[in-house]
């Protein structure tokens, strides 16, 4: 008689088990979303001097020629920066303009 209650528990157990893997959550998303297609670049400085230009994108200093992520650094410009990638060019604007001159300027 516990044969038969233990069997009849494993067989329940196996059923529910088999079943549980045929279901879905459909909350989720059908297709996974890679990260670096998702990738956003922030850009939050532009330094520029008569001999060097450097801009900061997500939180990183890089010049013109640099690779970050999946992508180059190709032009740095006072108010943005031009970035390639393998979907094309992307630019980063500076939202802020300079008050005062910068560095090597004169007014």
């Amino acid at each position: 008689m516990i044969n038969r209650y233990i069997i009849t528990l494993l067989c329940l157990c196996l059923f529910s088990t088999l079943c549980k893997a045929d279901l879905r959550d459909p909350t989720r998303p059908e297709a996974t979303v890679s990260v670096e297609s998702v990738t956003k670049f922030e850009l939050s400085a532009i330094l520029t001097s008569p001999t060097s230009k450097a801009a900061v994108i997500n939180g990183r200093i890089v010049h013109v020629g640099d690779y970050f992520s999946t992508v180059q650094v190709i032009s740095i410009e006072t108010n943005k920066v031009e970035l390639m990638g393998p979907d094309g060019k992307i630019t980063l604007v500076l939202l802020t303009t300079p008050k005062r001159p910068l560095l090597g300027e004169h007014k």
